[in-house]
């Protein structure tokens, strides 16, 4: 590794912040026995068919999507309020969803408007969780309320403007806070990757927003990368509470990459990755995602073979401390 690094990607007067939860409370940065409810991208809108019934799973929980009458995705939890049974087994009658098992209806707000063998109906409600569907994709915050919007495209850019593409999904080992808050660690762009630091990192923190944002410019070592990957980039990774993160490059050429990630029932994670082309530069696009792309190679390959992990960071590390401080502050559902 190049010295010049720690005092240009990683300057000197930075200092890592980040304390253990006291009083015996679970750490949640990166345990894998503490789940935190967060917007997960759990399918691709295309493969929501109207009158399809579909299981999802995010880390411990099993969701069930469907379109109410309107065609509108809904997600619930897939355990039936009536005797629990797998809501996924169910069909859509009448845009609404019923259960298999002794045909109890509930509509798009969770309210159970038919259940044979009782009178009156039930008051019983089936658990609706927070949706947004977007850029081709339904996102879910699998609480019974999401604390937190969607987070927005970065600086206010207008996501009208660029073209979604969204890639195949990535399922890796690791847990997932790694791998949305792996472009928080400044040196690895340096140690992993052979980037060369060009001025001096910076990162912010928004308390309030959950959000850690890393500034970086660097071009790679390797005179042939440069040319395949248009030489010189300028960029900002903003991760945002758990499973968020946002990527915004300035040179040389402005747009975007938007990365999702969830749990996996066996315990690492899955990835989507969202690029936002300009429309009508496709052309100029293709270097950056080249960049872009890879530098997820070789991330991928490191965070699937990263199984443990402890948080014992030092100085140069205290954009992704400050990160796993503020998911202990994380609201835990």
């Amino acid at each position: 590794m190049n010295p010049s690094s720690r005092l240009l990607f990683s300057p000197k007067d930075w200092s890592a912040d980040y304390k253990p939860p006291p009083g015996g409370t679970p750490r949640a940065f990166a345990n894998p026995d503490v789940f935190l409810p967060a917007w997960f991208a759990l399918a691709r809108s295309r493969d929501l068919k109207a009158g399809r019934v579909v299981q999802a799973t995010v880390g411990p929980k099993r969701l069930v999507l469907w379109r109410d009458g309107e065609g509108v995705a809904r997600a619930f939890d897939a355990s039936c309020p009536h005797l629990g049974a797998n809501l996924s087994l169910g069909c859509v009658v009448n845009g609404e969803l019923q259960c298999a098992l002794h045909h109890w209806r509930y509509d798009a707000t969770g309210a159970c408007t038919s259940s044979p063998g009782t009178r009156p109906v039930s008051t019983r409600r089936a658990q609706p969780f927070p949706l947004v569907e977007k850029y081709g994709l339904i996102f879910v915050y699998p609480a019974r309320a999401a604390p937190f919007p969607f987070p927005p495209m970065p600086e206010g850019d207008d996501d009208r403007q660029y073209h979604p593409v969204v890639l195949p999904p990535a399922r890796l080992r690791c847990h997932y806070h790694l791998t949305t808050s792996n472009g928080l660690d400044a040196l690895h762009f340096d140690g992993l990757h052979d980037i060369e630091p060009l001025s001096e990192g910076r990162y912010e923190v928004d308390e309030d927003a959950f959000t850690v944002h890393l500034t970086l410019h660097g071009r790679y070592r390797k005179r042939w990368l440069r040319a395949v990957t248009g030489g010189t980039l300028r960029g900002r990774f903003s991760a945002i509470g758990p499973s968020v993160a946002w990527v915004t490059f300035y040179e040389p050429l402005r747009w975007h990459a938007l990365f999702v990630t969830r749990p996996t029932a066996e315990g690492g994670s899955e990835s989507r990755a969202i690029l936002f082309i300009p429309r009508g530069r496709v052309l100029q696009s293709l270097r950056p995602a080249l960049f872009l792309l890879s530098l997820g190679r070789e991330d991928g390959e490191m965070l699937n073979a990263f199984e443990t992990f402890k948080p014992a960071f030092v100085d140069s590390d205290a954009p992704l401390a400050a990160y796993a401080r503020l998911l202990e502050r994380w609201p835990r559902g």
